[in-house]
């Protein structure tokens, strides 16, 4: 979702860091109900979106999110 913002905004020729500020803030705000960790979705959300802006792949990007999804998933059922 926070990467289709950049993607969008990039094809539509706007400029690339109030984009950047925007889709990390989506990011940030999505994960409130985390409480604090959610803060360190800051980090997340600009490793995204530099690594797609330097590569322009989405598709590591969806792995990426699956297997963090899938960790704590199986984390949180084992704890």
């Amino acid at each position: 979702m926070v990467i289709a913002v950049v993607v969008l905004a990039h094809t539509a020729g706007l400029p690339l860091w109030p984009v950047d500020v925007i889709s990390i803030g989506v990011r940030v705000t999505a994960h409130l109900y985390l409480g604090v960790p959610a803060i360190g979705m800051t980090i997340l959300g600009a490793a995204s979106v530099w690594l797609y802006q330097r590569y322009q792949r989405l598709l590591p990007l969806f792995f990426v999110h699956l297997l963090f999804d899938t960790v704590a998933v199986i984390r949180g059922a084992l704890c």
